[in-house]
């Protein structure tokens, strides 16, 4: 009997997770809430509202509200609003909620021993599955922002053509809900 492939690794992807997101629950914060923790630490200033949150992990926006409001009783987020609109709540993690986010490393160790190369391979592998399932199921792909389309290089400094923002050099490592992924360089016209 032919041995599928697909499932045991979409099965061994899902024990993973499960595995890692179990280790992650302690007295104090829920596999949710560690997750919120380190998106927000990766997310620039426009993708960390509760509705893009909620998008990003897939989840409602109520899971996460509430999510927000136990992580800001914890005082390990806060709220803030953003200068373009007032009415727009984001939030951003407090120096301990930084700690927090740095604590929870999942199976780390065993990545760190992988060489870099097949590390790189299997990056590339799994971008390319999450692309198909989130193309599939009509899911925002998210990325990260020195991939992005709109991010241009004007006066010798980061720029963010879609929102009229001055980056600074560090926001391009940022996870950015407005991403889109630069065309395909083809290389038959040289």
């Amino acid at each position: 009997m032919r041995h599928n492939l697909e499932a045991e690794i979409r099965f061994l992807l899902n024990r993973l997770d499960r595995v890692a997101s179990s280790n992650e629950w302690d007295d104090d914060l829920n596999p949710t809430q560690v997750t919120i923790l380190q998106y927000l630490a990766r997310a620039n200033r426009l993708s960390r509202s509760p509705s893009v949150i909620a998008d990003y992990m897939g989840t409602t926006r109520g899971t996460i509200s509430q999510s927000l409001k136990s992580l800001a009783g914890k005082g390990l987020v806060s709220k803030v609003s953003l200068s373009t609109d007032q009415r727009t709540t984001s939030f951003e993690l407090t120096e301990k909620g930084s700690r927090a986010a740095g604590e929870y490393q999942g199976f780390q160790a065993a990545l760190s021993a992988i060489p870099q190369e097949r590390k790189e391979e299997f990056l590339t592998t799994l971008r390319e599955i999450a692309g198909h399932v989130f193309r599939e199921n009509k899911t925002k792909l998210f990325g990260i922002c020195k991939d992005c389309t709109y991010l241009e290089i004007r006066n010798q400094k980061h720029y963010c053509s879609l929102m009229n923002w001055d980056l600074l050099p560090e926001s391009t490592e940022k996870i950015c809900h407005k991403h889109t992924d630069r065309p395909a360089v083809s290389d038959e016209g040289q």
